[in-house]
């Protein structure tokens, strides 16, 4: 079993939505999938509750996830998606700890890049302690025509250890409106926002290292 945490210290940055759909790429692959809602805004909880549990089990774990609760889940799950908190706290830490990969979303813009230094570069310390932890970057809702997304992924490549990912997600309404209908962007009409959440998803799949289904 492996373990995925999208982490974010920045509201907005689509922690959730990438979280609910990674999850569903992961599962549309052929394997199992258990998602884990460690934000007390709760918004991977109300998705699940829209989709009737349509999907895979969504867990609500609002103080800090032990490792003897995650372990738990490897008789259920292949992968663990870990929609993580918001802020650096106990929750987070825990993420952290018990990941194989640390995905954290960036909206490009250096504002909110500087709102995440601090859990990016716990991150990095972590991945200086646990050498098998891999972790990477993503920047989510961007027009990917502007100067400005260009000057963000040259600064983020310049700054910090943890690999900007090439793929990413753009500023699209397709990924609000079918998650407030209760389904994933796999049951949308966008096949920009698909190509977007599977080149994401390949990417992880192939930093872990693992052969992913088709």
């Amino acid at each position: 079993m492996k373990v995925i945490s999208v982490l974010s210290q920045k509201g907005g940055s689509g922690k959730s939505t990438i979280s609910i759909n990674i999850a569903r790429c992961l599962q549309l692959k052929g394997y199992n999938v258990a998602l884990v809602d460690t934000d007390p805004q709760a918004s991977a909880r109300e998705w699940n509750a829209l989709a009737s549990d349509e999907f895979f089990p969504v867990y609500g774990c609002d103080k800090g996830i032990s490792e003897k609760e995650i372990r738990q889940l490897e008789k259920l799950a292949d992968f663990v998606v870990i929609d993580g908190a918001p802020r650096i706290e106990k929750s987070m830490a825990d993420s952290i700890r018990l990941s194989d990969f640390i995905l954290i979303p960036l909206k490009p813009s250096q504002f909110d890049i500087w709102a995440c230094k601090d859990s990016i570069e716990l991150v990095q310390t972590r991945m200086q302690i646990d050498k098998r932890l891999k972790a990477g970057l993503v920047l989510s809702q961007m027009n990917k025509q502007t100067n400005l997304t260009k000057d963000v992924v040259q600064f983020i490549q310049e700054n910090f250890e943890i690999p900007l990912l090439n793929s990413g997600t753009g500023l699209r309404v397709s990924y609000a409106e079918v998650l407030s209908q209760g389904g994933t962007i796999f049951e949308g009409q966008s096949k920009e926002a698909k190509e977007e959440i599977t080149q994401i998803t390949n990417e992880i799949l192939l930093m872990l290292g693992v052969v992913h289904n088709e």
